[in-house]
């Protein structure tokens, strides 16, 4: 046991301290110093203890430091990695004090520099192919633009070249003699009875696709209407003597007549002979000039609706049909016909 006034160890049984003479009374509420350090292995402990703590700070700051330097070393490592130039300083700084850290550095720089001239090189090549692509495109518009104005130009000059011949032939060329049944368009002098493809070529006018693969039967005659740019032309009529069955395209056209309506949607005007057309004013006194007495006269009148109708006929039998008719409305030709259909 120890002594409670000195602290020195004493036997048990002993009633005063060897050491200060005080005597040692056992006491129920006596502390007792068994187990308990000396004050010199107290003294020892407590250094320990302070050690230890010490060591404890140091490695929390030695924990913090390397989070630190690893939080340090992640951002140069995104700097170097965008910014490879960034990258380069950083390792030629560091890779003495921080290898690490600049070998990292380094090693994003090289990276990102190279996935930099990677996507240059996608986005040069796109831009180029796309650029490349805009250009014919604008080549190809262009292109287009001209042969427009170049056609455009060629349709005023043919379209003039048209106007003069029709003057000119109004003049010289159209017969004023109706039963030569000849009559021009677009500079061409076309004789009845002629082919479909005389006329298409002369006018560009066609018959519909179902009508061009239609039949006729041998000594049959057809009305067929004729259209341009889906707009109606012209009408006609159709003979098939050709000893059998044949297309429509394969019969003579015996019979072509041309309206105001017609005209006035702005397909090419016919010229009939006296260098007539449908959609002009006359009198019956320059009919009359022209061709001399009609051999009938149909009139009709309606409430301010005057209609005249002047035929010219040749002798006929039962296998022809010969005539000039001018239908005049109100003072302007409404309709022209022009008829020479002969039977073998």
């Amino acid at each position: 046991m120890f002594c409670k006034w000195c602290g020195k160890q004493v036997d048990g049984d002993t009633k005063f301290c060897p050491n200060c003479g005080k005597e040692l009374l056992k006491d129920e509420n006596e502390v007792s110093y068994e187990g308990l350090n000396s004050p010199a292995e107290e003294k020892t402990a407590s250094q320990t203890s302070s050690n230890q703590e010490a060591l404890a700070i140091n490695e929390t700051k030695t924990s913090n430091n390397s989070s630190a330097q690893e939080k340090a070393s992640i951002g140069f490592a995104i700097l170097s990695f965008f910014i490879p130039l960034a990258g380069l300083i950083i390792f030629l700084v560091k890779k003495d004090e921080e290898p690490k850290t600049a070998k990292v550095s380094g090693i994003c720089a090289i990276v990102g520099f190279l996935l930099s001239i990677i996507i240059s090189f996608i986005l040069t090549f796109l831009i180029f192919s796309g650029g490349l692509r805009m250009s014919e495109k604008v080549i190809d518009k262009s292109l287009n633009t001209f042969d427009k104005i170049i056609d455009k130009s060629g349709d005023v000059k043919d379209n003039n070249d048209v106007k003069d011949n029709n003057e000119e032939n109004k003049d010289t060329n159209v017969s004023k003699d109706w039963n030569d049944y000849e009559f021009t368009i677009n500079g061409y002098e076309i004789k009845l009875p002629c082919s479909y493809d005389e006329i298409k070529k002369a006018t560009g006018f066609s018959m519909k696709s179902s009508d061009e693969n239609s039949v006729l039967s041998n000594n049959y005659y057809t009305m067929v209407n004729m259209y341009k740019n889906d707009k109606l032309a012209l009408y006609t009529e159709i003979l098939n003597d050709t000893g059998g069955e044949a297309k429509y395209t394969e019969g003579k056209i015996t019979r072509v007549s041309q309206s105001k309506y017609q005209v006035s949607n702005g397909v090419d005007k016919i010229v009939f002979p006296g260098g007539l057309t449908a959609g002009e004013e006359i009198t019956i006194d320059k009919i009359k000039e022209l061709f001399g007495e009609p051999t009938d006269i149909n009139e009709y009148s309606n409430n301010g609706y005057e209609s005249l109708t002047y035929t010219y006929n040749a002798d006929t039998s039962w296998t022809t049909t010969n005539y000039f008719k001018i239908k005049v409305v109100n003072g302007v030709i409404d309709e022209i016909t022009l008829d020479n259909r002969n039977y073998k």
